[in-house]
Parts: C-alpha cells; structure tokens; sequence
C-alpha cells in the first residue's frame, strides 16, 4: 500500500488535474518486482489516456484476494474496448482505432508472467484489468 499510493501521487502530481484515482487498497503484500510493477503501472496508465478520450482520466485500484492470489484490480472511465477483449496482451494486438504498436499490454502480461502471476484484460464500463500476485 505505501508503495503503491507513492505511485499514484507522482501520478497525480505528473497528470496534474488530468487524472484522479480512488485508490481502495488496504495492507496487501505481494511478491512482486518494484521497477516491473512500475513499467506495468505506467503502461495501464499511458494506454487509459490513449483511449478513454476524456479530459479527466478517473481510475480505481482495487485489491482483494482470489484462490489464494492477491488481485489488484485497475479500472478506467473510458469506454470499453471495443475489440475482442480476450486478445489483449498479444504481441501487437491493437484496437481498432488504436495508434498504439500493440507491445505495451503485452510488455504488461510477460513481466507478470516473469513474476509467477496473471493478468486479465476486461471490456466491461471502462478497460478492467486484473493482476493476479503470490501473496508475499
């Protein structure tokens, strides 16, 4: 939790007035790498901006446990994907609109993959995204 509410003032602070996030973590320890757990961070983040398409970025974190894995649940404002959501995190993968290369959600499932976790990409109200971690 300390860690993670770090993460997100420098994103508040970055993105001033661009972004607001409702962080609802409590004390959760995972296994996971810092510098890793940032690269995915900050690619959720830069593919929210990328396409929600709104002038004020909103995103919830969440954790919770889920068979016996930490999940820490990222959610945007934007609208939901509009692509088969089950093909994110493949090797340029990209929506329809996207003007992305299609690495940055891949980039994101291979460094969980590294760390002995999961992800899942949702298209629900707004892009969800589910990282699974050892509990540490």
């Amino acid at each position: 939790k300390p860690w993670l509410d770090r993460m997100v003032k420098s994103w508040e602070e970055t993105y001033r007035g661009r972004v607001q996030v409702t962080s609802q973590i409590t004390e959760v320890v995972v296994e996971a790498d810092p510098t890793a757990m940032q690269v995915i961070l900050r690619n959720l983040l830069e593919n929210s901006f990328r396409h929600a398409k709104r002038d004020a970025l909103h995103v919830t974190l969440k954790a919770g446990m889920q068979d016996g894995k930490v999940v820490l649940t990222y959610r945007d404002n934007g609208p939901p994907y509009a692509g088969d959501a089950r093909h994110l995190g493949e090797l340029f993968q990209k929506g329809p609109n996207s003007q992305g290369a299609g690495v940055g959600l891949y980039l994101v499932k291979v460094l969980m993959n590294q760390m002995g976790g999961w992800v899942r990409f949702r298209a629900n109200e707004g892009f969800e995204v589910e990282l699974g971690f050892r509990h540490g």
